[in-house]
């Protein structure tokens, strides 16, 4: 990523615990388990409210914190149910 203000995935772990939070805390903070927050960080979960909650809590744009997921128009599209 050429932009210095992007976060790769270890970037926001780091950002995590220096703003004093384990992914536990922050989970349970949320009412999410803390495999959602693992999958957040890495980017491979997506959810808008968890997005931002955690951009917010680092002082951060969730844009520049999530890039790959702006980056990458098909991330955004919804999978349409399966009906069984």
């Amino acid at each position: 990523m050429n932009d210095p203000e992007t976060m790769t995935p270890l970037d926001r772990k780091h950002a995590l615990e220096k703003a004093g939070y384990t992914q536990s805390r922050f989970a349970d903070e949320h009412g999410v388990n803390s495999m959602s927050i693992c999958q957040l960080l890495q980017g491979k979960m997506i959810s808008h409210r968890l997005m931002k909650a955690y951009a917010e809590l680092i002082g951060k744009d969730y844009r520049k914190v999530f890039p790959e997921y702006f980056l990458d128009p098909n991330r955004r599209k919804r999978k349409p149910n399966k009906a069984y």
